[in-house]
């Protein structure tokens, strides 16, 4: 239910279960669709189904009005002023009773328990409504109870009452006020008092609560910007309690019918009874019981008599464009009973608590407390909105005990009245009557401009899907009159496509204009304004000092470049000297390896020379004389001359001498003859001792057993080896030192 929406020509979209709908079954899903044409104001929407929005289904409903009358009297009117009473009930809602107590009231949804329920150190955190000293607020107040009513204030602020219901009033200046199930205000607050925290309180009746603030509970924090971060520690006192009777409306103040008691069209009066023994009220004598039939589905049916709709008693037929006057008589018992008319607001003709009718300029509104037990409370509106209608206590749990009735308000004409507004037709509405219009009068920021813009893009392409697909279906329908109806319909919504395309591009160059000019004239003051001079002068400053220190950074970054270019050069020669290092040990131990090698095999010789005969020793000696040889040779070709080569590398770079080569030559001549000369004598010695113990010639056996004489005795091998071991030719002396070394090595 969209509590305090008229639904004029929508009330198939009202909500209450049974009276214009049957209840969302669940897992289904149904999409209300409607207008607020005219309205503007604080309103709040809730479940309509049994007790159930007790449990939470509820919220605000703000509608925003551009033609405010009161605009200019407040600077703030924004979510964080919207304020939600609630009670807190311990137990879920299906049972009336034992269920409807409320232990504490909950201000935007936070609160505490009684104080026995916890120990201190597990309050909960109360809401805080934050406000900065010296600006103007709108607080929307809003009553979402299930039951008890609250009196609300702030402590050492007055309140300028400016709304009551969605409906305008003329300021009334107040420090409290009962807000009643249902009911909402909206009230301008100066934040005018030194910066601390002071409480909000909402002490529910205690007769249908737990009234009291120990423990923080009923209460909320008022805190302005600056003030710590604590609970208050402010008392107060109302001294200007609201009034009823002070109230009255700004706008359309006359209420219909004649100014006297009994004076409108219709008179219908309310008398509330409370039976004990079936623990029920009843209206009238009659007890509400929802019907198995929604109400609005029977009067479309054709059912239009107030004795054949159901629920029998409950239902009263209202005629078309006249006053009515609803005279209700309070009861104790739950009092005071807060009573709700949907599809109409109503004058408050007289209040249950006072005896004054006022006839000129009442209050409107759509919830009224009804009083007591001879109390009797006179509201009059005006039947102009055809339908069912309900009429009930806002005390969710008495509804469920029969307090409502059923305003079948002119029956005849609800089906015309509310025919269903086609969903191409509601679309085109929508983007003619508000999406084209808000984006042209949008002047900024231009991020609210492009989501303005791309929102009503989508819809329009949507639209044209929708379009279309009506196109394509006209070849669907089955007579002739069908086609030609819906492509009648079909050409209108084409053609109200085409004029919204052109209307949405001009209302986006519009906006586009507003907003450039906009900024070209905030440049100009800006740039005109002494303090743009300042800031601008200020700005070359910074840019000359931002410059300096650019060029120091520079002037660093240059010198630390250039000693890591030194760095690193003297990185490259360390790893240089590192590899010519690693080069060195590398042939050190390859010299230790051969050593190593030498001195295992010397091993080997001296171990053979202990076990052989003295002619044996000889052989091996002579042959440990040439192993020692080559091994001394080596030595001197791997160590001694590579080391006089590093030694004398720069050698090459001089003069070069031929004598110089020449006498070279020689010496290795020399040194080539003496080296083979003892080669070969040391061989003919040797084998002249060992000789004689083989036989010459050494018999050679064959494949076939038999031996063959050889070709080589040892004698003629040693005689070839002695004679061929001659001193090289002169030519020696003609090769250049690189060559004799080579010769060396092949030696």
């Amino acid at each position: 239910h969209w509590h305090g929406i008229y639904q004029n020509g929508t009330n198939w979209a009202d909500g209450p279960a049974m009276v214009t709908q049957c209840p969302i079954i669940p897992g289904n899903s149904f999409v209300y669709d409607f207008n607020v044409h005219d309205q503007a104001g604080t309103f709040w929407y809730h479940s309509h189904y049994s007790t159930q929005y007790c449990d939470g289904l509820r919220g605000p409903f703000i509608i925003y009005d551009p033609d405010d009358p009161y605009l200019n009297e407040y600077d703030v009117d924004d979510e964080s002023t919207i304020i939600t009473l609630s009670d807190w009930i311990h137990v879920a809602s299906p049972t009336p009773f034992g269920s409807s107590h409320s232990l504490s009231t909950l201000v935007n949804g936070l609160g505490r328990t009684l104080q026995h329920e916890v120990t201190l150190n597990q309050l909960t955190p109360l809401a805080v409504v934050n406000v900065t000293a010296g600006k103007r607020y709108r607080f929307r107040i809003a009553s979402l109870a299930c039951d008890a009513p609250f009196n609300f204030t702030i402590h050492d602020h007055s309140m300028t009452i400016i709304e009551t219901d969605g409906q305008y009033t003329t300021p009334l200046v107040v420090d409290s006020l009962w807000v009643y199930a249902g009911q909402r205000y909206s009230v301008i607050v100066k934040a005018d008092q030194p910066i601390n925290n002071y409480w909000i309180r909402a002490d529910p009746l205690a007769t249908r609560a737990t009234a009291g603030f120990d423990n923080g509970r009923n209460s909320a924090i008022f805190r302005y910007i600056g003030a710590p971060d604590e609970e208050p520690t402010t008392n107060g006192t109302s001294t200007r309690p609201l009034n009823e009777d002070d109230l009255h409306a700004l706008e359309k103040p006359q209420p219909p019918g004649k100014p006297e008691l009994g004076g409108a069209d219709i008179v219908v009066p309310i008398v509330q009874t409370w039976h004990e023994e079936a623990q029920v009220f009843d209206i009238n004598g009659v007890t509400y019981e929802s019907p198995t039939v929604p109400v609005l589905l029977q009067i479309l049916n054709g059912t239009y008599a107030a004795t054949d709709l159901m629920p029998n008693g409950s239902v009263y037929t209202l005629k078309p464009n006249s006053s009515v006057e609803l005279q209700i008589h309070g009861v104790d018992r739950g009092g005071p009973h807060p009573f709700h008319l949907h599809g109409h607001s109503f004058y408050v003709i007289k209040n249950a608590l006072s005896d004054e009718y006022n006839w000129d300029n009442p209050p409107r509104r759509d919830v009224i407390p009804t009083g007591f037990s001879g109390n009797v409370t006179v509201v009059r509106f005006f039947t102009d909105n055809s339908g069912p209608w309900f009429l009930h206590c806002h005390i969710d749990w008495h509804i469920e005990l029969g307090l409502a009735i059923i305003f079948a308000e002119d029956p005849e004409g609800t089906a015309a009245h509310n025919k269903p507004i086609p969903p191409a037709k509601r679309r085109q509405n929508d983007l003619v009557e508000f999406q084209v219009p808000r984006l042209r009068s949008c002047q900024g920021p231009l991020s609210l401009q492009q989501n303005l813009a791309a929102e009503l893009r989508e819809d329009i392409d949507s639209f044209a899907q929708h379009v279309e697909a009506l196109q394509l279906s006209i070849g669907d329908q089955r007579g002739e009159q069908s086609r030609t109806e819906l492509r009648k319909i079909v050409d209108e919504l084409q053609n109200g496509l085409a004029q919204l395309r052109k209307d949405s591009r001009a209302a986006l160059l519009s906006s586009k204009r507003a907003i450039d000019s906009q900024s070209r004239s905030r440049r100009e003051e800006l740039m005109s304004s002494s303090v743009v001079s300042e800031k601008v002068s200020m700005n070359e400053k910074v840019e000359d000092a931002l410059m300096k220190a650019n060029d120091d950074v520079t002037d660093a970054l240059r010198r630390t470049i250039d000693l890591m270019q030194g760095e690193l050069e003297r990185s490259v020669l360390s790893v240089q000297m590192l590899d010519e290092s690693t080069a060195s040990l590398r042939a050190t131990s390859t010299t230790h390896d051969t050593l190593t090698n030498f001195m295992g095999t010397s091993k080997q010789l001296i171990t053979a020379l202990e076990k052989s005969d003295w002619i044996d020793r000889i052989l091996i000696v002579s042959a440990f004389v040439f192993f020692l040889l080559v091994v001394l040779f080596i030595v001197k070709q791997r160590i001694v001359d590579r080391s006089l080569r590093l030694a004398f590398w720069w050698t090459r770079f001089l003069p070069n001498f031929s004598q110089d080569e020449a006498l070279l030559g020689k010496s290795s001549a020399v040194l080539s003859a003496s080296t083979a000369a003892f080669i070969s004598s040391a061989l003919t010695a040797s084998a002249t001792t060992v000789a004689p113990s083989f036989p010459s010639p050494i018999p050679i056996p064959s494949e076939g057993g038999d031996n063959v004489e050889p070709s080589i005795t040892l004698e003629t091998l040693f005689a070839t080896l002695s004679a061929s071991t001659v001193a090289p030719s002169s030519s020696v002396a003609e090769h250049s030192s690189d060559e004799l070394y080579r010769n060396a090595d092949e030696l």
